[in-house]
């Protein structure tokens, strides 16, 4: 398959998104992230650590998998294995591993490493005595929403996905990887000025499931629509069935884009121990999910953060090549040769 049709076939992926999104908001993002996300999440985490996880050396990935465990030990959605200690720290760990990642891109020496590091080891602390300040103030500054809110959902499934798809596309000098992008806006955008109303009502088992996900939605309304909205009536609220039709298309897209571009990114051609093991954990993910929606949250919600800690890195590397990539226009550079990237 071409890159001009891969673009055509995720301009229709992102189409049916948009679709199922708008009539099926809440059980559309539900099924999306139970089917299609364990299976992404492992298939990705395969497939960047084949490629060292785009750090320098080849063991960089240890410290972003070891605050990976640490979020998970620090959450409290893990009652059992629930840090409280560790939990005050989550929001500066998500810094920290961003921070690292670009560590871990722009520098190979050990020295410059040590002394990039200690500077962050300080922006933490910092932020995390502001980040303590808002808390008994009973308000979220922004670092707080960046990298715990957002970081992790919205701007890892969206924001990043828009970046892999306008690299791509500037490497490549693509016409209809543009064009593809460019829908990738107007659908979001549709999102919220399309007027719609199918007098849809989330089914009791979207209300029952969707429990963790209402945060989002609130913080949302709350940061973007200067709303506020209970819990409750996060199912009932016209402006947040707007918001969820927004995120169902986010996420859906976000998980289609990657299996689109199988044979563009090969990320199925490994061993087939791996392969196999790739397809035993996402069916006992899947299973899981089917049983009790909540208790397959937490068994993937480590696989899920993992992989966006995990992909720190690349989201730099994408972000510096775009850049690249525009400064050479600039420069009247000729262009680059087409590569492999997401």
């Amino acid at each position: 398959m071409t890159v001009p049709q891969i673009n055509y076939m995720n301009i229709g992926l992102m189409a049916i998104a948009l679709i199922a999104a708008f009539i099926l908001p809440f059980e559309v993002f539900l099924f999306s992230y139970a089917f299609l996300g364990p299976a992404h999440y492992l298939t990705e985490i395969s497939w960047l650590h084949d490629r060292n996880y785009y750090a320098e050396k080849k063991n960089d990935y240890i410290i972003l998998a070891v605050i990976s465990v640490l979020l998970l030990i620090g959450s409290s959605t893990f009652a059992v294995l629930h840090v409280d200690a560790i939990g005050k720290w989550s929001n500066d760990l998500i810094f920290a591993a961003f921070g690292m990642s670009l560590i871990f891109v722009l520098t190979k020496k050990t020295w410059n490493r040590v002394f990039s590091g200690i500077a962050l080891l300080a922006a933490v602390l910092i932020f995390h005595k502001v980040n303590a300040e808002a808390a008994s103030a009973k308000t979220y500054n922004w670092h707080f929403l960046v990298f715990t809110v957002y970081m992790p959902t919205l701007i890892h499934v969206y924001i990043f996905t828009g970046l892999f798809m306008i690299y791509g596309s500037l490497k490549r000098g693509s016409v209809t990887g543009y064009f593809a992008f460019a829908f990738f806006i107007l659908c979001a955008i549709s999102c919220f000025v399309i007027p719609f109303d199918n007098g849809y009502t989330a089914s009791a088992y979207a209300r029952k499931s969707y429990g963790a996900f209402t945060a989002l939605n609130q913080f949302f309304l709350h940061n973007f629509g200067g709303t506020d909205v209970a819990p409750g009536d996060v199912f009932t609220n016209g402006l947040s069935i707007t918001v969820t039709r927004f995120i169902a298309f986010a996420y859906t897209y976000h998980y289609l884009n990657w299996f689109s571009k199988t044979k563009l990114i090969q990320w199925h051609k490994v061993s087939k121990p791996r392969l196999i093991l790739v397809i035993v954990a996402w069916i006992a993910s899947v299973t899981l999910y089917a049983i009790d929606y909540a208790l397959g949250f937490q068994w993937v919600f480590l696989l899920s953060f993992s992989h966006v800690v995990l992909e720190f890195p690349l989201n730099h590397r994408s972000i510096i090549g775009i850049g690249q990539e525009i400064s050479k226009r600039f420069r009247g550079s000729p262009q680059s040769a087409a590569s492999g990237a997401r």
